[in-house]
């Protein structure tokens, strides 16, 4: 940060309140709730790191674009591995009962 505007936040002790914010939001989930999530998300171990990459950004309602950026691939390819992921996913919970 340059060094005006560092003095002029400091002034409002901006950085103190934002550092005290950082620290009081900060949450450590318990392991009952981490066993829950693994559970929930099981289908998760099913994927590759590429496809789950685009069901988050898809679950986050990013746009397609950007989701493709991040991936370095097109808008069509993205569309691709997301029916693919769905895919996966689905024919594998039908076979887990």
């Amino acid at each position: 940060m340059p060094l005006p505007i560092r003095e002029h936040s400091e002034s409002y002790n901006w950085l103190a309140a934002q550092d005290a914010l950082a620290r009081s939001t900060k949450y450590q989930a318990t392991a009952a709730e981490i066993d829950r999530m693994d559970e929930v998300l099981s289908w998760n171990k099913w994927l590759t790191r590429l496809e789950t990459t685009v069901i988050w950004g898809m679950a986050e309602r990013k746009p397609v674009k950007e989701i493709g950026r991040k991936i370095a691939r097109g808008r069509y390819t993205v569309h691709r591995i997301m029916k693919g992921a769905m895919g996966k996913i689905i024919k594998n919970l039908r076979k887990k009962g």
